[in-house]
């Protein structure tokens, strides 16, 4: 009798034991779903340099309000060093634009309080002055920095939002345009803030707007990545190299494995051959180009066969030696030509002796 009592209290113990481990266990489940939810469900839209809220309510972009900085939570910006600006005159974006912060100090920061996870950012820049209807749209440079570590080098808002940032002549196109950078971070600790600090390389940083998304990154989406950037519908990668269908190489920014289709390519190139008609060029006569190609099988300066198998052909260098030898080619024709006319004369003057 007193085996069967013991054995029942062991019985009894274990299924306490089984039940209570399924309780810790769901409580571990329903700690990681609460926790995946405050990282995910993170939004923070805030309209930089409002104190206070519209009459009309928040500003929108997208359809998605960007909340005054003045009665928005959950951050920290270095509010005695830095002050508002609100543009007038000929610029005519509208908030969340018109209102920003900047600072006459060599930098500022903004301190957003997350968990451990995964963020995207993007920040919105406006230029307020330069450039609407004033030459000196490269005075205002800076530098944008996300959790120490530099992400945006030279920011010049003017350039960025013009229509061709690579061509100075247009960049005025830049005026009342908005550059929106994207960038995705990750941080390993619920003590880990999110740190943006501004920093000054030529004039006062400005920012008009800060938006800071969760990510679920549970089904691989981590955005756009922490070294891609975006710029309306443009996207850049500017800290490496790229390989499709293949590792990348170092010498390289893309590397491709297989087939590549476009309907134009452009390569930009410097020394093209004019060189090749200036009165100081030595052109190369037919008998040293014969003596060449009899020594060697191939065209000067041209390489051999073996050698763009082994590692293909620069397309611009190529296109380049090609035209130099069509210009070779033109220069001997025009001057046999010549010849062929004075042939030609010699012949009609004996003829017309006879």
């Amino acid at each position: 009798m007193n085996c069967m009592i013991q054995n029942n209290r062991i019985l009894k113990h274990n299924s306490k034991m089984k039940q209570l481990k399924i309780l810790i266990r769901l409580a571990i489940f329903i700690l990681s779903i609460t926790h995946i939810q405050a990282q995910t469900d993170y939004v923070k839209r805030i309209n930089c340099g409002l104190t206070t809220e519209l009459s009309e309510g928040p500003a929108t972009i997208d359809g998605n309000q960007f909340i005054a900085e003045g009665v928005s939570t959950g951050f920290m910006y270095d509010e005695q060093n830095t002050r508002t600006h609100n543009a007038s005159g000929s610029f005519s974006l509208l908030e969340p634009y018109r209102s920003m912060r900047l600072t006459d100090n060599p930098s500022m920061s903004y301190i957003f309080d997350v968990d451990a996870g995964t963020y995207d950012i993007t920040i919105y820049f406006a230029e307020p002055h330069h450039g609407v209807n004033n030459t000196n749209y490269y005075e205002r440079i800076f530098d944008v920095s996300v959790n120490g570590s530099l992400k945006l080098d030279d920011l010049n808002i003017m350039t960025a939002a013009s229509d061709d940032p690579s061509d100075p002549s247009v960049v005025a196109t830049g005026a009342n345009k908005v550059f929106a950078w994207e960038y995705t971070v990750t941080t390993t600790s619920d003590n880990e803030d999110i740190t943006i600090l501004f920093g000054e390389v030529n004039n006062d940083p400005i920012l008009s707007a800060i938006e800071i998304l969760g990510v679920d990154t549970s089904s691989g989406n981590t955005g756009t990545g922490g070294q891609w950037t975006k710029s309306g519908a443009d996207i850049s990668y500017t800290e490496g190299n790229v390989g499709i269908g293949r590792s990348a190489i170092t010498t390289h920014k893309l590397a491709v494995e297989g087939k590549i289709r476009a309907r134009e390519v452009r390569v930009d190139t410097d020394n093209w051959p004019d060189y090749v008609f200036k009165a100081d060029y030595e052109l190369p006569s037919l008998e040293e180009v014969q003596e060449y190609i009899n020594n060697h099988g191939h065209l000067p300066n041209i390489p051999s066969a073996k050698e763009v198998e082994a590692n293909g052909i620069e397309v611009g260098d190529m296109n380049r030696l090609l035209l130099e030898k069509i210009e070779e080619l033109t220069l001997h024709t025009i001057s046999q030509q010549k010849e062929i006319k004075l042939l030609q004369t010699e012949i009609d003057r004996l003829q017309s002796n006879k």
